[in-house]
């Protein structure tokens, strides 16, 4: 079995550990909970779920050791990037309003990169992660779950009342 590789990873000024095994990314499961102030059991009844429902297997890795003797076992349970937003995006339904300000935020620089990317505007990695973080704790100053709710909702409403006066 191949080592998974352990890097350090900044979302929204919050950091992470990510791991990349044959190809592909992970996260550390319980710190997906943990980025949101919740308990990593959350995760866990999360991931259990989609193994009922979906058939989700989970991974655990096996990870490489970085010489350092740095924080982290040699063994880690992560889930893929899929899921772990799923996650945020579930958590915020459920009212959590940092997981809101997460995946706004999130949606936020990765719309703002596919703009600089077609506009040809180069941006460092830390100017990308700099106003991530500045968004999220606006998010999270400015906006509860109840505020994004009723603006959603009037947008929809909005949305509606075009469409039907087009036809």
């Amino acid at each position: 079995m191949n080592k998974a590789k352990r890097a350090v990873i900044k979302i929204a000024g919050i950091e992470i550990d990510g791991f990349e095994n044959n190809g592909k990314y992970f996260l550390s499961q319980s710190q997906v909970a943990e980025i949101l102030g919740i308990h990593k059991y959350s995760t866990t009844r999360f991931i259990d779920e989609l193994r009922k429902n979906q058939g989700y297997t989970g991974h655990i890795l096996e990870v490489e050791s970085n010489g350092k003797g740095k924080r982290g076992s040699s063994r880690v349970i992560a889930i893929p990037p899929n899921l772990a937003s799923l996650f945020w995006g579930y958590q915020a339904r459920k009212g959590n309003d940092k997981a809101l300000a997460l995946v706004c935020a999130c949606a936020e620089e990765a719309l703002e990169r596919r703009l600089d990317r077609v506009f040809q505007q180069v941006k460092t990695e830390d100017e990308y992660e700099n106003k991530t973080a500045n968004a999220l704790e606006e998010y999270c100053k400015n906006h509860t779950w109840e505020d994004i709710r009723g603006y959603c909702q009037d947008v929809h409403g909005a949305f509606m009342l075009a469409s039907f006066t087009m036809y």
